[in-house]
């Protein structure tokens, strides 16, 4: 996928989640990398006790797509354990993206250090809300939802009506269009 060379189909290397072939000099650099390609999707790591669990994506801008940068936010967050990985994103001007795996919501409180992640990418000159280009995502657990597929359905359309009576309401909040 990176370097064009021919390989054999048993020679080739796969990415975690990846359908592009590498050969073993491509995938090897690819593992070294801090800033992993879009399309890069790990085994996740569940952190806390359940049932509810959110990753997080966090979009940081102006500080650059840069390795060096990268490994340093990658130091402060896996110190204790594998916290977040980071992602390339077309969508912004000279940044990257944060991807925390699944945590409950008192494991994101209480054992992700997102404060020195956070100071961190601020002095990185990383900016997220003031940038204008980025989001914030939430992925959160089908299971959280309900124990059966109906209660799963009646809950997230639920929410889906929630998001269709307060639109408005919703989109003067997140500061967005």
């Amino acid at each position: 996928e990176d370097c064009g060379r021919y390989i054999r189909y048993d020679d080739a290397l796969y990415e975690d989640g990846s359908d592009y072939p590498y050969c073993q000099s491509c995938y090897a650099r690819l593992k070294r990398k801090a800033i992993k390609p879009y399309s890069y999707k790990p085994e996740p790591i569940f952190y806390g006790s359940g049932p509810f669990y959110m990753g997080v994506e966090l979009e940081l801008d102006g500080g650059g797509e840069d390795s060096q940068n990268a490994q340093n936010l990658l130091d402060v967050a896996n110190q204790s354990a594998e916290h977040l990985y980071i992602k390339h994103d077309g969508s912004l001007n000279d940044g990257l993206e944060l991807v925390t795996h699944p945590m409950t919501l008192n494991y994101h409180l209480q054992e992700m250090p997102w404060r020195a992640v956070l100071d961190k990418s601020k002095a990185l000159g990383y900016r997220s809300h003031q940038a204008g280009s980025c989001g914030l995502h939430l992925h959160i657990n089908r299971t959280a939802f309900g124990d059966t597929e109906e209660e799963q359905e009646s809950c997230i359309a639920r929410i889906l009506y929630f998001f269709e009576k307060n639109w408005n309401e919703l989109l003067r909040f997140s500061r967005r269009t």
